[in-house]
């Protein structure tokens, strides 16, 4: 297997979503596009699929993120809730976990938890994460490793 090309996701207000990740990622997208019918019914299986997209390259990794808009067939929701059987969420590397949660405060982006250090527990010294939600409740994790 090779390594993973991209992650993706459907979300309900692709525009919105689009700023959410844009300050996020502090980048714009590579790729704007609208696929309908054809090829891109034969690979998500519905007839006549119309998906609007929008592609960013992730900066620092070889990873891109895929974001989806379903015009048709109309999309649901269903609850974003972590416990939740086939919920996922992605994990981003950062330097400074402080610095990155003074940084997404400021941006208004949901917070889930503040910096946690995941063995303090355990009187140890380890990784550092935070969760966070978009816009649609996707789980974004952050993680800063130990020096």
């Amino acid at each position: 297997m090779e390594v993973v090309h991209h992650i993706g996701y459907t979300v309900s207000d692709l525009a919105r979503s689009e700023r959410f990740y844009t300050n996020l990622l502090q980048c714009e997208p590579v790729e704007r596009e609208r696929y309908s019918g054809g090829w891109i019914s034969r690979i998500v299986g519905y007839e006549g699929a119309v998906v609007d997209c929008v592609l960013y390259e992730i900066p620092g990794s070889s990873l891109m993120l895929e974001l989806l808009e379903y015009q048709n067939p109309a999309p649901k929701t269903h609850d974003m809730e972590t416990y939740n059987v086939g919920n996922v969420h992605w994990c981003v590397k950062v330097p400074n976990l402080q610095e990155e949660h003074e940084r997404l405060r400021g941006l208004g982006v949901t917070l889930r938890s503040g910096p946690v250090n995941v063995l303090e527990d355990e009187g140890a010294e380890g990784e550092r994460v935070l969760y966070v939600r978009d816009p649609d409740g996707i789980s974004i994790e952050f993680l800063e490793e130990p020096a």
